[in-house]
This record gives C-alpha cells, structure tokens and sequence, in this order.
C-alpha cells in the first residue's frame, strides 16, 4: 500500500492538477513526476509493467502505447492533450485494478485456498487512483470493487469469487470510457469468463459455450450475489443502487426487450405492464420490515427477474436467435453459480432428494437441452424452471406450517415474504390453468393480510395443487425433507382428522353432485379459505377481470 501510494497515488493526483491548466512549467514538473528521475520507480515504469499484462505495447517495442501517448502529449501544453494525458493514466490504472481481481480471483479458487493479503491491498492502493471517476459514472462498479479490495474486512469477500475479474472487466472500462483495444487483454484471462464466444459454462453435470457475446448475462449473477450481501449488511440502499447500476439486470427488471409467451402471460396477470418484476422490487425496497425486503429483493434479482428473461430468450433462440439463446444459457448458468437458477435448482434438490451425484437432476437436464436451440428443448427448460419454483413455493409452504404450529408460534414474516417472492414466478402458469389454487396460494402468502384457515396445513395444499396445476411429475418433484406424515392425521382444524394424502383406499373421496371425485380434505380445505376470505370482507374478482396487484396477487375486492 505504501509502495503504490508514494510511486503511483500521489504522483498521479499531481500530474491531473498540474496538467489542467496550459502553464508550461507545470506541464514540465508533471512530466517530470511521470518519468522520474529513477524511471523503474516512476508512473512510467508502472504503464511498462501493465502493457506487458495487457499486450498494450507500442508496435515493435517494448515500451507502453500509454507511455508514448503521454510523453507526447506532455511536451505541448492543450486542453486536448490533457484529455490525452487523463485518458491513459485512467487505462494504466484501470489495468492493474482489473489484474488484481483477477488475482483475488485465483487465490480464492486455488485449492486449498491462497493468501490474499498482499493482493487486495495492492489493488486497493491501485484502485483508489482510478476510484472517484469509476464512483461518478458507475455508483455499482465503485461499490462492489471497493468491497473486493476492502482489506479491513480480512478473510470476509463479497460473494462469487472467481467471477470478480469478470465483472470488473465490464464496468471498470465502461465507467472510464475505454475501448477495448485500448484496455488489452489480461494474459492468462483468455478463458476466464464463461458467455464471452466459445468459454465454456462447466458445471459438475455438463458444460455449455456460448457462439455469441452473452458476458454481460454471465455477469448478473455476480451482481446479484454482491446484492445478497449488502442485504444481509442491510445496506438496502447500497442494494438498491447495485441493482440500478447493472445495465443488464435492471433492464431486464423492466422487462424492456423481453417477449414470448411466459412474458406476456406475466403481464397479463400482474396488470402493470413489461415492469411487473420492477414494480416489485420497488415495492419491497419500501417495506418497513428487514426480513421481508431481504428475502423479497433477493429472489426477485436472483430469480424472478433472470427466470423471465431466461425464459423470453430461449423462446426467441427457439425461433432461431442464437444470441438470445446463448444469453439464456449465461442466466441460467451464471458467472457465479451459487446465486444463479442454476445453484436454485441445487438448493431446492437438496430439500427435495433430486439430486444425482450431488447437483440437481433437473440441471443436468438444461445443460443437456442448451446444447441445440429447437422448441423442444425450449419446453424442457420451460418445464426444468417450473419444477424449480414449484419446489420453492411448496417448501415454504411447509416452513409457515412449522412456524405458525409450534409453540411458541415462530416469526413468519421472512418465510412468508420468501415464499410470496418465490411463488409469484410461476403464478401466472398456476392460474392460468387452476385459479383456486393460485387464489389460495396468493392468500397464504398476502404479507399484507392475514394467515387464511387451517393453518398448519399449507403444505397439503400446496404440493396437492401446484405441480397438478403445472404438469410436474412426482418424480421430478421429489419429496420434501421432513414431510413423512405431514398430511396424514394432522387434523384440519374444527377437530377434523381426515387425511390429505389423497389415497383412493383410504376413502376420503366425496363426489360433489357433477360427476366428479374430490378428495372430501380439499373440499374442506378450500371451504374454509372462501370462508376466511369472506370474514375479511372481500370477494376475488375472475382472473381475466381481476386488477392486480404489482406484486402478482388479485387485488381483493370490497364487498361493502
């Protein structure tokens, strides 16, 4: 830190003073500062150093295109030549901010793990040159790179090590202004990014490469995963920023460019346009409770918002788009898979026994059906995303039951916020096929209302109605951790104890005077959410007539 400050920070900040004005002894003393008297100690010698990383020489030497650049400029004192002077100290230090996330990134993913002191502080002493410019065109770079490089925080990083270097590449030049000629290429970075053309994606079950330049995609992940720790810091703010500093990730939350038929199903549903993901977010920014804006801003970056695009563009890949393709591919997979769909659907694996050798199955699955664009296997990952959410939705279904039956009864407001968050992705394609279960569901997870009746029961209802209502198998399904019995006996409330499991022999079937068998629980249970609808004074309004919300469920209707 030391080093860099005395031979690069404080020479730097005074050669941008003294060249802002045209007085030529103050173009001399910066010149002066840039070459140094000692030049293996100067500016100068940093630029050599760099472009000998970046493959930035000058042609046939072995001096920096920068150096050249700013010699030159420095011997005639212009307005256009300060620019020229500003514009190659920003590539020289914008360099070695980005070699050293990419040095993070190898000592964090080298097994076993390797040293990072000396490399964070030394890109936070390269990174604070360049920082305040970064701060003013990219609020979101700043943050996320002052995080990385934030060496008072230890062996605490930000989340998706080993994609830092591959956001950083991103934002840094773009924040500067630098082309990528100008930049160069880190050595050793050739494949270091997945969704640039022809770096593979590579996962336990497979790998996927993109043709086309789908690395902004790759890069949301990334973003999202820094997302989740400022949320967990409950630096909502600094959150909220993040988010409407990634170019990518907030136009997709406004679903500008995004189509197909999810999408406008989507829409049709929540009533508020291409935004509906957006108007959410801003909705959960504005809850006054910490754990419901942590889960609900979460799930909606993470999820929600790459689900539709993911979605939107392997529908359009289908039609013969391979750019849309690849970039549904980079979203699903991600630069940081732990906080991608991908690492979703290992998570939600885990809770239902899906998994083959240890990743999902249904991952497995996508790998397999993005290797060719075709209808076909745009339904497959149609279908993969389904079961995903599907489990989502059902598992927190089973949490409100643990907590509003224990005893004491348990907080709900995170797993109902999480279970809302989660459930609203696929409540469109719930509704359009089963408007009483999405009607259900919507209640049990209405943060702003109360716990409809049985409670404790959720779960039954639930994983009765969701996977019918979506066409899931049992199989890939799966059954969740911890819920042998769940609906067997538990009572329905009013002292019942007949049994959801829905088994013929147990003859718990009624017929209901039209020719069809239900089971009589599920009569008894959506009896009592009609009733508990109605003690709140409110009527739901048919579906294709219903004004919804901005955060997926029907508004409720005074009766008065």
């Amino acid at each position: 830190m030391v080093e860099k400050t005395v031979m690069d920070a404080i020479p730097v900040q005074a050669i941008w003073s003294l060249t802002a004005g045209t007085d030529p002894e103050s173009w001399q003393q910066a010149a002066g500062l840039y070459i140094g008297g000692d030049i293996n100690s100067s500016p100068y010698e940093r630029a050599n150093k760099r472009a000998n990383n970046f493959g930035t020489f000058a042609g046939g030497t072995q001096e920096a295109l920068a150096n050249q650049n700013i010699v030159q400029a420095l011997n005639s004192p212009s307005a256009s030549n300060a620019a020229i002077v500003d514009k190659n100290l920003k590539i020289i230090y914008g360099q070695a901010s980005i070699r050293y996330t990419y040095l993070l990134d190898r000592d964090l993913t080298s097994d076993p793990q390797l040293s990072t002191v000396d490399h964070r502080a030394e890109g936070q002493a390269f990174y604070r040159i360049i920082a305040p410019f970064v701060k003013q065109s990219d609020a979101s770079c700043d943050e996320f790179l002052t995080a990385v490089f934030d060496e008072d925080k230890g062996d605490e990083f930000p989340s998706g090590a080993g994609g830092y270097y591959c956001l950083a590449v991103l934002c840094i030049p773009r924040a500067l202004g630098l082309t990528a000629a100008e930049l160069g290429t880190l050595e050793g970075t050739e494949d270091a990014c997945p969704g640039a053309p022809g770096v593979a994606f590579s996962t336990p079950v497979g790998s996927f490469s993109t043709t086309t330049n789908a690395a902004n995609e790759a890069a949301v992940s990334v973003t999202t995963g820094f997302i989740k720790d400022l949320l967990s810091d409950q630096a909502f703010a600094a959150a909220e920023a993040a988010y409407n500093g990634d170019a990518t990730l907030s136009t997709l939350g406004s679903g500008s460019g995004l189509s197909g038929p999810v999408f406008t199903q989507a829409q049709a549903y929540f009533g508020s346009g291409s935004n509906f993901n957006e108007d959410y977010l801003s909705y959960a920014f504005a809850r006054s409770s910490a754990a419901e804006k942590m889960e609900m801003v979460e799930k909606t970056t993470a999820d929600a918002i790459p689900v539709q695009a993911i979605l939107s563009y392997a529908n359009s890949g289908a039609n013969g788009n391979r750019a849309d393709w690849d970039k549904a591919g980079a979203l699903y997979i991600g630069n940081n898979q732990d906080i991608s769909p991908y690492g979703r659907a290992n998570k939600r694996a885990r809770n239902f026994g899906t998994q083959v050798n240890g990743e999902a199955a249904i991952n497995q699955v996508v790998l397999q059906a993005l290797q060719s664009p075709s209808r076909g296997n745009y339904d497959t990952i149609l279908n993969a995303i389904k079961v995903i959410y599907a489990q989502a939705s059902i598992r927190y279904a089973y949490l409100l039951d643990t907590d509003l039956t224990s005893e004491p009864q348990l907080p709900t407001a995170d797993h109902r916020a999480e279970g809302q968050a989660f459930y609203r992705i696929v409540a469109p394609m719930v509704a359009a096929v089963d408007a009483t279960c999405d009607q259900l569901m919507t209640s049990i997870y209405n943060i702003d209302g109360g716990f409809p009746a049985p409670t404790g029961r959720y779960y039954c209802q639930a994983v009765e109605c969701i996977p019918a209502a979506l066409g899931i198998s049992s199989a890939d399904l799966g059954t969740l951790e911890g819920t042998d019995g769940h609906c067997d006996g538990a009572g329905l409330g009013g002292g019942s104890q007949e049994k959801c499991s829905g088994d013929l022999s147990d003859g718990q079937w009624a017929g209901i005077g039209i020719g069809i068998a239900v089971p009589t629980c599920t009569l008894i249970l959506i009896g009592a959410y009609f009733l508990f609808t109605m003690s709140q004074g409110y009527r739901w309004l048919p579906k294709e007539n219903a004004a919804m919300s901005n955060y997926g469920a029907p508004k409720a209707v005074s009766s008065a």
